[in-house]
């Protein structure tokens, strides 16, 4: 999703007033920055200027609620900054783009409290695309 200081003025909602905005983003090989580049490149657009360029969503969060520029997060990322106020949502004018979002862990009978509650809070936010009791094939090493 887009986001925002709650007070900054936006010119325009498509791609192209969207590029001349300044922007905080993850760095080159992240999948979140993949999709943005993407996102003007598919509209031969060339990508905004970069306010900053980070490797945790947290601190692009902040950076974004002090007013450093716009952000394409994970909805995941800044649910609670959405509900106090600290951040807006701008509607993104492009197709919607998704990354997976994968959980292994090994199997126990008994799960340590911390991921036991982590799972259910993944669960309740995330679709699994396979059941947890689907078995994954065994990977076959080769030497070649």
């Amino acid at each position: 999703m887009l986001i925002a200081a709650p007070d900054r003025p936006l010119s325009g909602h498509d791609l192209a007033a969207l590029a001349a905005q300044r922007f905080v983003a993850t760095e080159v090989g992240c999948i979140y920055r993949h999709l943005f580049d993407q996102a003007f490149a598919e509209a031969g657009l060339v990508a905004p200027q970069l306010a900053a360029e980070v490797d945790s969503m947290a601190t692009i969060v902040r950076l974004v609620a002090a007013g450093a520029g716009l952000a394409l997060v994970p909805r995941l990322a800044i649910a609670d900054m959405l509900d106090s106020g600290k951040l807006v949502e701008i509607p993104w004018p492009a197709p919607n783009r998704t990354a997976s979002l994968v959980a292994i862990w090994r199997r126990r009978r008994t799960q340590p409290p911390a991921l036991r509650q982590f799972v259910a809070v993944a669960e309740a936010a995330a679709m699994p695309l396979r059941s947890g009791d689907a078995r994954l094939p065994r990977a076959i090493s080769s030497l070649s």
